[in-house]
């Protein structure tokens, strides 16, 4: 990696979302010195995650106008049994401090942690990772993630959006119908079981005059049955930003 910017030892600041939620947390670099430093000292001064964090959140190694390499470590989940339909099924919830659950109807709802990258002009991303520790977990059903559904109401007759844990295959059990949207997407068939580095980024998008692309943290890979396979212990990984003369400036 080329040599650091001249802000002290923040050359890129990191924004995400995870246990904040929305909250704007994105690995920022700063061709523009100043204000690279300026975000920095924003996210410092309203409670943002600045580019050493502690606990699961990603820890920012390394920046500059080349690259940005972070690391996670000690990652340790837990997992609370949720009893459902009286008893007769058990799905289990993951908890990974740092990580928010999400996931799409019907589907395992599986820990996750991300933001964005500013890309420098005249570049494109790349992955690269540079190590992984993965473990074998028990193979718990995992809880999935609930499945919006429109409930009319009696007296006013208008229509009240809601959501129910509901199964593939299965039908609101509590009366209403689940839009035909998300009926079209539950059609199809499930993902194959991802097998993948944790990291995986989206695609570059302008915004305000910059160009960013989205990383996202996966810890936890599941089998074909919704069920836990293995979590991700400690990784450490770099975006590259690579010369590409079709990039926009």
């Amino acid at each position: 990696m080329g040599r650091n910017a001249t802000c002290p030892r923040s050359p890129l600041v990191l924004s995400g979302f995870g246990s904040l939620g929305s909250f704007p947390l994105a690995l920022t670099p700063a061709p523009a010195r100043f204000l690279g430093c300026l975000l920095a000292g924003l996210l410092t001064l309203f409670g943002g995650v600045t580019l050493a964090t502690a606990g699961a959140l990603p820890e920012v190694l390394a920046s500059d106008d080349t690259a940005v390499r972070f690391a996670v470590q000690d990652l340790r989940p837990t997992w609370t049994p949720r009893s459902l339909r009286g008893g007769q099924l058990v799905l289990h919830e993951v908890h990974l401090e740092g990580f928010v659950n999400a996931g799409d109807p019907t589907r395992p709802e599986l820990p996750r942690h991300g933001g964005w990258v500013v890309v420098p002009p005249g570049t494109r991303p790349e992955l690269v990772v540079v190590k992984e520790r993965w473990q074998a977990t028990e193979s718990l059903p995992l809880l999935v993630a609930p499945t919006p559904i429109v409930r009319q109401d009696p007296a006013t007759q208008q229509q009240i959006p809601g959501s129910e844990l509901l199964l593939p295959g299965e039908s609101p059990r509590s009366g209403g119908t689940i839009p035909p949207e998300i009926v079209a997407e539950l059609s199809k068939a499930a993902p194959a079981p991802y097998r993948g580095p944790a990291v995986r980024l989206g695609e570059t998008v302008p915004w305000r005059g910059r160009r960013l692309v989205s990383y996202t943290i996966l810890p936890l890979q599941v089998d074909g049955q919704g069920r836990a396979s293995r979590f991700l212990q400690s990784g450490e990984w770099e975006i590259r930003f690579v010369p590409d003369p079709t990039a926009a400036a």
